[in-house]
């Protein structure tokens, strides 16, 4: 009660250790076939997912349950949201939406996407292998890009902002807290609005 979205954790490889592809389309099956079914049956709002495979295994965006693709993704300007999700938003007629939306606040913030991981020693100003620069405005100019991308499509429903964190050792990561990066998803929050 109260709730408009429901994010299903959907970031399988977190919880399971896939071994084979019979494993992973049984999965998808119990989820498709029980868990949806069941969760959409006392839910009245919009369900969506928190990860996106391409795994041709996993079917289960495609259930009748599922109002949205949703999906963590840390772009890069090369990238081209175009490509990425509207074959995706094609293939399954439905919107996306990010359950995460990250660019770290490091130099070179344009070009690393998802090839760093958030919990990496690098990114962390307390340890000894710290090796990125702090860049607040390059993550605030990567932001912008990818939101101007975002208005040129239909299919893009809405984004969630990363964590929001008091922590300093966390400045680096793609937090936007009292960072440039705040103000720009200030001006574009008005593009989820309607």
């Amino acid at each position: 009660q109260g709730i408009d979205i429901d994010v299903l954790d959907t970031d399988l490889y977190d919880y399971f250790d896939f071994q084979d592809d019979a494993q992973e389309a049984y999965f998808s099956y119990v989820l498709e076939n029980d868990i949806l079914p069941t969760v959409a049956s006392g839910f009245s709002g919009t369900l969506t997912t928190e990860e996106l495979s391409t795994d041709g295994d996993f079917t289960w965006y495609q259930a009748a349950e599922i109002d949205w693709l949703g999906d963590t993704w840390y772009p890069t300007t090369a990238e081209n949201l175009a490509t990425i999700y509207g074959p995706l938003n094609t293939q399954y007629g439905k919107p996306v939406f990010f359950t995460n939306l990250g660019v770290f606040s490091i130099d070179g913030a344009s070009t690393i996407g998802e090839t760093l991981s958030p919990s990496s020693n690098k990114l962390d100003p307390d340890q000894s292998d710290d090796t990125y620069t702090l860049d607040t405005q390059e993550q605030a100019d990567v932001y912008e890009a990818v939101f101007r991308d975002i208005a040129d499509t239909s299919y893009v429903v809405g984004a969630i902002a990363p964590d929001y964190s008091f922590f300093t050792q966390y400045d680096k990561l793609s937090n936007i807290r009292d960072k440039v990066a705040g103000l720009v998803w200030q001006r574009w929050a008005e593009l989820f609005a309607n």
